[in-house]
């Protein structure tokens, strides 16, 4: 069985049942995509405070 969702990433698991059966797969939990975009979040938000305070510092001098 493969579960998927946008913004999360693919699960597949291994199922075995047989007609008219129900098959308990207890909860299945998906793992957000966002995870890996952090890093570039923080990098950003990083690069746009530096370029906040060189332009304060440039401001002062003038």
């Amino acid at each position: 069985m493969t579960v998927s969702k946008n913004g999360y990433e693919t699960m597949t698991r291994d199922v075995t049942t047989s007609a008219g059966a129900t098959t308990d797969m207890g909860t299945l939990s998906l793992k957000s995509d966002a995870d890996d975009v952090a890093p570039i979040m923080v990098a950003i938000a990083a690069a746009a405070i530096l370029l906040i305070i060189g332009f304060v510092l440039v401001k002062k001098k003038s």
